[in-house]
């Protein structure tokens, strides 16, 4: 039940962080707000909006990923202890979720965000 809820919990502060987004985007650098066709879930994490402005939507979307991070480790916590017996596997479970919890520290930081838009 708790990663479901912590998933679910994730989307609203994510709806929340969009609408406090002030704006701004690749297409349209003076468009008001967070558009979904036109932004990335990464200018919610930056701290200035791409208009230039200071990004009230950063604390609540870094919050929201912390979120998702504990609620998705919780449930390969929870598979993990229900399926796998062996050792071996819960290593590797281990070891993915240190991927996981690097890789939103990278994202948090903005450094997979910016890869991901140049190789785009």
């Amino acid at each position: 039940m708790f990663p479901l809820a912590g998933i679910g919990l994730f989307f609203l502060l994510y709806l929340l962080a969009a609408t406090l987004y002030p704006g701004g985007s690749q297409a349209n650098s003076t468009a008001k707000g967070f558009s979904w066709l036109h932004n990335y879930w990464c200018n919610l994490l930056n701290q200035k909006a791409i208009n230039g402005q200071p990004n009230a939507a950063r604390p609540v979307a870094i919050a929201g990923m912390l979120v998702l991070c504990f609620s998705m480790a919780g449930f390969l916590w929870v598979f993990a202890q229900l399926n796998f017996k062996n050792t071996f596997w819960l290593l590797y479970l281990l070891r993915f979720l240190f991927f996981c919890f690097t890789r939103f520290f990278l994202l948090k930081f903005g450094f997979f965000c910016r890869l991901s838009h140049v190789l785009a």
